[in-house]
């Protein structure tokens, strides 16, 4: 069945945005998503490591990839570490702090994603690509 494009919008308007959306297998890409500002593809291959920092109120991941460091902030994130390390996940993203009672405790909620060139990275606006 085909959908018209307002009904499309309708179920769009509908359904929940999630934070972390992730496959039962290994994903070549993980896309970031952070709210208002540019989006990032990153390829998995390319991964070197994560660390799990809890903090007073939250939770912290931090990726690191050969040019860039990703920082992940929000509460849940122990699952998220597990998907992580098997690179199951395509798509994070973070949403306003407004958005989290909405979420189950139990799910990976994610207040702040930043993207970080780390030093010698290659500028992407000179037209390289990001990785």
């Amino acid at each position: 069945m085909i959908m018209s494009l307002r009904e499309q919008i309708i179920a769009r308007r509908d359904s929940k945005i999630y934070c972390v959306e992730s496959e039962d297998r290994p994903v070549e890409m993980l896309k970031l998503c952070p709210w208002k500002a540019k989006e990032w593809l990153l390829p998995w291959p390319r991964f070197e490591y994560s660390n799990f920092v809890p903090e007073e109120d939250s939770e912290r991941i931090e990726l690191f990839f050969p040019h860039h460091k990703v920082i992940i902030l929000g509460h849940s994130l122990r699952e998220l570490e597990k998907d992580i390390s098997k690179m199951h996940v395509r798509c994070l993203r973070d949403l306003p702090e407004s958005h989290y009672p909405t979420f189950d405790p139990k799910e990976p909620f994610i207040k702040l994603l930043e993207v970080h060139l780390l030093n010698g990275s290659k500028n992407p606006q000179q037209g390289n690509l990001p990785f």
